[in-house]
């Protein structure tokens, strides 16, 4: 969100995120775990006829050369469901910044705010506080990681080369 302390042409005086961390996970479709990906997917879909018919789209196999060769691993690029299972495996990520996202966990009966209203505010406390702020944006493979702190902070939270 943008501060609301705003200049008097009417922008903001300063952004709230200084340094930007870019990646894109190699291999991504090829690697994802059928496993660890069906165990997320169990978790919030109850029914069974659902996760069966993903199953067998995770398990169909790929044409290649004429040949069908066998998956054990990898989501099948093109798909129309591709990008979905991929965000959901990879929503990991959003659970690793958690205090500053909006996030089903955070959603509690005791809570007077939602949980996008308890994020901004843990952004806002932590900025204020003089302590980092990282905010995840991803799209399948592909993510940015928002910096609110130092640029020695930004390094170390980036990924390696050989991360991604």
């Amino acid at each position: 969100m943008c501060p609301k302390v705003k200049a008097e042409d009417g922008r903001r005086q300063k952004t709230p995120y200084h340094w930007v961390i870019e990646g894109d996970i190699k291999g991504c479709f090829d690697n994802i775990d059928h496993h660890q990906l069906m165990e997320r997917v169990r978790a919030r879909v109850t029914d069974g006829k659902m996760t069966k018919l993903i199953t067998q789209f995770l398990k169909a196999g790929v044409l290649a050369d004429g040949f069908l060769l066998p998956t054990d691993k990898g989501i099948p690029q093109g798909g129309v469901i591709s990008p979905l299972l991929a965000n959901i495996a990879l929503g990991v990520i959003e659970e690793q910044y958690e205090r500053w996202t909006h996030h089903r966990r955070k959603i509690q009966a005791r809570r007077k705010s939602d949980a996008q209203t308890a994020a901004m505010w843990a952004r806002t406390t932590d900025r204020n506080a003089g302590r980092p702020v990282f905010f995840p944006i991803r799209y399948a493979d592909d993510f940015l990681v928002l910096v609110s702190g130092t640029r020695e902070q930004a390094e170390q939270e980036g990924p390696s080369s050989q991360d991604t």
